[in-house]
């Protein structure tokens, strides 16, 4: 208890309890102010035992704080229109810019038909066989939209379909050491076509709706045309293992 560096930590504390009590002086109760005044005048040896017990109990507060882990400041090392890279010691990864959340959706029709998307993704030189995602918060006036609200708005865009309500299934990281985005799955209840879809002028997309009960052939035709599956399809489904066939 009595070691130099806790005694060294601990007198720390008491000056830093001599700064808080200067602050308080004038706001306490009277009955208080003159043990204050009395411990703001001493110094660290002057203290009783008890007062030293109690620095050092703050200072134990300390070094138990010491051994926790602490988040590092981080460098951006290059910022686009939509992505910032960054840098925390010797770790490298990526942020997207003016965006609140990323959403998913699990789209299923009354008549037990699942809708995914398919489109061309640049940064694997591929079609990918999808489920609807986009971003939250990245329209301009809209940066506090709503997680539901912006998977209702995404899925509309990007197959027609219009949702009456929006179920939360799950969330989590889709690349925890590439990536800050936290990925969050809904469940689209209330299905309506009302449009072609397709996403918006700068996308070309290509909606799918599948039945359940071959579901597993049309994904291995797919890829044997060639096309990828994100991981987030599997994701969605397991949230409808007891449904499928």
């Amino acid at each position: 208890m009595n070691n130099p560096l806790l005694e060294r930590l601990a007198a720390l504390e008491h000056e830093q309890w001599a700064a808080w009590t200067q602050h308080f002086l004038s706001n306490q109760a009277p009955e208080n102010l003159e043990r204050w005044k009395r411990q703001v005048a001493a110094t660290y040896e002057e203290l009783s035992e008890s007062e030293k017990e109690a620095d050092r109990a703050w200072a134990q507060k300390i070094l138990a704080l010491l051994n926790l882990p602490t988040t590092p400041a981080s460098d951006v090392l290059f910022e686009g229109r939509f992505l910032r890279v960054k840098r925390k010691r010797r770790w490298e990864y990526v942020e997207r810019c003016k965006t609140s959340g990323i959403v998913a959706i699990l789209p299923i029709t009354e008549n037990q038909e699942i809708i995914f998307v398919e489109q061309f993704r640049i940064p694997v030189n591929q079609r990918v066989i999808e489920i609807p995602a986009g971003l939250a918060g990245d329209i301009e006036g809209e940066e506090d939209e709503a997680l539901a609200e912006a998977a209702k708005r995404e899925l509309f865009e990007e197959t027609g379909y219009q949702a009456e309500r929006m179920e939360y299934l799950t969330e989590g990281p889709p690349s925890a050491g590439l990536s800050t985005e936290v990925v969050t799955f809904f469940r689209a209840q209330g299905l309506k076509k009302v449009s072609e879809g397709g996403g918006d002028v700068s996308e070309d997309i290509q909606v799918h709706a599948v039945p359940l009960a071959e579901l597993e052939t049309w994904i291995a035709s797919k890829r044997k045309e060639g096309c990828l599956v994100d991981y987030k399809v599997y994701a969605a489904l397991y949230f409808e293992r007891p449904h499928l066939p």
